[in-house]
């Protein structure tokens, strides 16, 4: 995957997965850490998340065909936004953080 989103993000593409509910989708991480620029249907499960948030990423209602197709054209036409920004917000959300903050919570619990 990571080889599509480079190839996607290198080109000033749009990723989406149009779904009902995606709770803390690693396919959309995966896609940003790469400098993908996003289309999301899941505001309730993800719009509260840092990353998530405008320019880089768009809500749309899930079903809403004419509303998915508004946002990614609205997101094609901002030419100026930048893969480098876009990967400068997924930084924190290495693997190594990502043990760090489990570890935190296990000696919490202990």
């Amino acid at each position: 995957m990571p080889l599509y989103f480079n190839f996607l993000a290198e080109r000033g593409g749009i990723f989406t997965v149009p779904s009902s509910s995606e709770g803390m989708s690693l396919v959309y991480l995966e896609a940003m850490a790469c400098g993908a620029r996003l289309v999301a249907c899941c505001d309730k499960d993800m719009g509260g998340m840092d990353f998530m948030k405008a320019p880089f990423v768009r809500f749309t209602p899930f079903g809403d065909h004419e509303k998915l197709a508004r946002a990614i054209l609205e997101l094609l036409s901002n030419t100026h936004l930048s893969r480098i920004e876009i990967r400068q917000k997924m930084i924190k959300y290495n693997l190594k953080n990502f043990q760090d903050g489990i570890m935190r919570v296990y000696e919490k619990c202990l």
